[in-house]
């Protein structure tokens, strides 16, 4: 168990050296999901789409796949997606990703999220994808992007008296306004196979203070589970200039983050 405790660590300080390609995403004011990709075998089609923008981001994406055997689109079933991180001297590891991508009549796709804990390198760290619908279409190890911003949005810390490995991902606010904001996370937790799993029911508190002050402000709703490892709650930002949220948990009955716990930087200017 010590040496799980080492390799989370490690994984940590590794994530914060992949960050080679940086690429800002253009502001959308009108959101609406843009192709990033085709992937295609033996008259199996899989579109890989993502909401507001026709690349994928390291951290969180709202993604959907359109499906297409033999020509013909696909609209009953599922899509399960597995991208795995293929680094440098034969390291391999996953990221959380939605277990099942069902369709969405609405949204005319199958749809999820990935959160991809790190940026492509194209020297020594590369995303491969399996593509699967239905458990009877399979395209394997395919090669795909995921381009970094700087104002990356996931943290991650080791509970440890289970020295279990959680991460947390800011799905919103993206672009923070002065007053009231949606603040929504999704949290996992990484067991001791590499598989990420949503995590449920846990307890949030925040607290929101101006970056070179000490004074906090109280305008919160703390995070309330809404299903799906989601967590959404507001948070108030009363000025322009640097802002930290931090993100204090607790889980089975237990305080599972560190001191200090979790932080998002936020700026308004």
């Amino acid at each position: 168990m010590k040496s799980y405790y080492i390799l989370s660590l490690l994984f940590i300080l590794i994530l914060s050296s992949c960050r080679d390609s940086v690429t800002n995403p253009p502001a959308n004011n009108v959101v609406s999901y843009k192709k990033v990709t085709i992937i295609d075998s033996a008259g199996t089609r899989f579109e890989l789409w993502n909401l507001g923008d026709s690349l994928l981001y390291a951290g969180y994406n709202e993604i959907g796949f359109k499906v297409f055997v033999n020509a013909a689109e696909q609209k009953t079933g599922f899509v399960k997606f597995t991208p795995t991180m293929h680094h440098q001297g034969g390291s391999t590891h996953t990221t959380p990703v939605s277990n099942i991508f069902n369709y969405d009549e609405q949204k005319s796709m199958y749809t999820g999220y990935a959160c991809f804990l790190m940026a492509s390198d194209s020297s020594t760290s590369f995303w491969f994808g399996d593509f699967n619908y239905n458990d009877e279409m399979i395209i394997k190890l395919r090669l795909f992007t995921v381009n970094f911003i700087p104002d990356f949005k996931m943290r991650f810390f080791v509970d440890t008296s289970t020295m279990l490995l959680y991460s947390l991902t800011l799905i919103s606010p993206e672009n923070p306004v002065i007053g009231s904001n949606e603040f929504k996370c999704i949290m996992h937790r990484q067991d001791n196979r590499n598989v990420y799993w949503e995590v449920d029911s846990a307890e949030m508190s925040l607290r929101t203070w101006a970056n070179n002050k000490f004074d906090f402000n109280i305008n919160i709703q703390n995070p309330v589970w809404i299903g799906g490892g989601r967590y959404q709650g507001i948070v108030d930002i009363p000025g322009t200039g640097k802002w930290v949220t931090n993100d204090s948990i607790k889980y089975q009955d237990h305080i599972i983050t560190e001191n200090p716990p979790p932080q998002f930087y936020f700026e308004i200017k």
